[in-house]
């Protein structure tokens, strides 16, 4: 094949924009402090950061996931601790008013206290967290009791994944703690058949309220059974919720580990090794330089010198 000036000129040409666009790419490089830049700066890394990465946002979407399941469960054992506190006095104020020396006008007065106690009590199992009642199941958007303290939620149990293959429970339904009243207003205790004591303690509250209403020493006395009856569901779902709460700290402290870990292995692949860098940014340009200078000198070459040489 004839080598025409044409041939040479482009041969030259291309040698030239290859180192150019060579040393581009390790100074874009040493810009960006990365090692890998493009796919084909090598593959089987570029692969391997990707899945790096990938690995990265699972991580710190199950962290996001722990930090609201968290908040949760967190205010969940406050609301507990609250009811908790609301059926100690109202023991307390049960065990006063079932002495026999106690006056039919004192019941009453402390059936308002009683009656404070079951508004409490309302609130803490309609507590939310940014806006969702946290014991209504799915039905977030609608509070889990009435003031009269009627359930109104229903049994969902809302899960977040914390892991590749684990999820965890961040709710308490909030009948299984407070339960459910079966009747309303302030009425003598109803039959066995619709009221057992301890069941509900929204309802043993009410029937409590009721009793002090109507000097009902009787119905006082149960009330002990029933706060007791009512604070055993209460720790038992303490239990529950503490035990969640801890495994999710253990959890998170294993998905820093991991992400520190993933962070160093990508580091090892993308991060650049300074020392050889500068060494390839000094023979790079140097090579630019030379075909530049060959470059330069073979296009001022006219025919005739290329016939005399």
């Amino acid at each position: 094949m004839r080598i025409t000036e044409k041939i040479i000129y482009d041969s030259v040409r291309n040698s030239v924009m290859d180192n150019r666009s060579t040393l581009f790419n390790v100074q874009q490089k040493i810009a960006e402090n990365r090692r890998l830049i493009y796919l084909s700066d090598d593959p089987r890394s570029s692969e391997k950061a990707s899945q790096i990465k990938t690995g990265q946002s699972e991580v710190s979407q199950f962290k996001r996931n722990i930090l609201f399941g968290k908040a949760s469960l967190d205010l969940t054992e406050n609301a507990l601790n609250g009811i908790n506190d609301t059926l100690v006095r109202a023991k307390e104020l049960a065990i006063q008013m079932a002495n026999g020396e106690v006056s039919a006008s004192d019941r009453k007065a402390a059936a308002a206290e009683v009656n404070e106690l079951f508004k409490q009590a309302v609130g803490y199992a309609n507590t939310k967290l940014g806006g969702e009642y946290i014991f209504s199941g799915f039905k977030s958007d609608t509070a889990a009791y009435t003031d009269d303290g009627v359930w109104q939620g229903d049994a969902g149990t809302r899960l977040v994944r914390i892991g590749q293959s684990e999820k965890m429970q961040i709710n308490e339904i909030g009948s299984n703690v407070f339960g459910n009243r079966v009747t309303v207003g302030t009425v003598p205790p109803a039959p066995p058949a619709t009221y057992v004591s301890g069941s509900s303690i929204m309802e043993d509250l009410a029937q409590f309220r009721a009793a002090l209403e109507n000097n009902d020493v009787s119905g006082i006395q149960k009330t002990i059974d029933a706060m007791d009856l009512g604070q055993a569901k209460v720790v038992q779902s303490q239990a529950s919720v503490g035990t969640r709460t801890k495994h999710m700290g253990v959890t998170d402290s294993s998905l820093l580990n991991l992400s520190t870990s993933l962070t160093a292995q990508l580091s090892d692949i993308q991060d650049l090794d300074i020392a050889q860098m500068a060494i390839d940014l000094a023979k790079q340009e140097a090579v630019l330089s030379a075909s530049i200078q060959v470059a330069g000198r073979i296009t001022s070459m006219t025919v005739l010198d290329a016939v005399k040489r």
